[in-house]
């Protein structure tokens, strides 16, 4: 139901039961959708998820789903409620392209090798490489992905030995 604004054009939700949510809109535009007491000037909206995601419909907004994932693994996939907080990776998009995602997140294999840097005093690498192949040295290093790894020669400004040129 849409609540109506006192005399100063502000609605308020009150405390919501258990099931209610609230969904705020201006014009053809979702401002807000989750369970959270709320005072706004826009139109609120009141009603239990199915009512609220069935007056999106009506008005014509596009239902917002949204997927978490971490790596290879969906943590969640549903309609997007912005009270609710998760941790991971989020795509947003239409029903149709979140499916989509799941596919590609459960095809897409995600490369989990550590490499290890490892440097000298003179900022000098002495092994850049995976870790399972990595010589023991006892000198700085870092372990990481290899992207993360690349990040720290650039912030370090670490360089190759240079090779010793033999004169004839």
């Amino acid at each position: 139901m849409i609540i109506q604004p006192n005399e100063e054009g502000w609605s308020f939700s009150g405390e919501l039961q258990e099931d209610q949510f609230c969904f705020v809109y201006k014009e053809s535009t979702r401002i807000f959708y989750g369970k959270s007491n709320i005072s706004t000037t826009d139109t609120l909206f009141i009603g239990t998820k199915e009512e609220c995601e069935e007056e999106m419909v009506r008005l014509g907004i596009p239902i917002v789903y949204r997927v978490i994932s971490e790596n290879s693994n969906v943590l969640f996939f549903g309609s997007k409620i912005d009270s609710d907080v998760y941790v991971g990776n989020e795509f947003l998009g239409t029903k149709e392209e979140c499916e989509t995602e799941i596919v590609r997140i459960n095809t897409q294999t995600f490369d989990q090798t550590k490499y290890k840097l490892i440097y000298d005093n003179d900022y000098v690498i002495l092994y850049f490489g995976t870790e399972t192949n990595a010589p023991q040295i006892d000198e700085r290093e870092f372990l990481g992905t290899k992207e993360e790894c690349e990040v720290e020669i650039t912030r370090l400004d670490l360089h190759h030995p240079q090779s010793e040129l033999s004169q004839e």
